[in-house]
């Protein structure tokens, strides 16, 4: 019983594992996004933006990433609300 129950972490650590790697791949390309998306409201088509950001289905977590990156390039709250709501 022991043997399956330290069978059964070591494949759930993998997964865990296997997940976070896949999360730090997707920063680089989050942060980029982020930029486009700033760039695109800085030009004032914040409606071009919100059409961009939604192209891509993200979990909650990715939503909240790219808040924070448009939040640290200035971008207003209530413009980040619009565009990612």
């Amino acid at each position: 019983m022991q043997h399956l129950a330290l069978a059964f972490h070591r494949a759930n650590a993998s997964a865990t594992t296997a997940r976070t790697a896949e999360r730090r791949n997707l920063i680089p390309q989050l942060r980029e996004l982020a930029n486009q998306l700033a760039a695109t409201i800085r030009e004032g088509s914040p409606a071009q933006a919100r059409r961009l950001a939604h192209q891509y289905i993200l979990p909650p977590i990715a939503w909240g990433f790219l808040a924070s990156c448009l939040q640290q390039q200035n971008i207003s709250a209530e413009v980040i609300v619009g565009v990612l709501s």
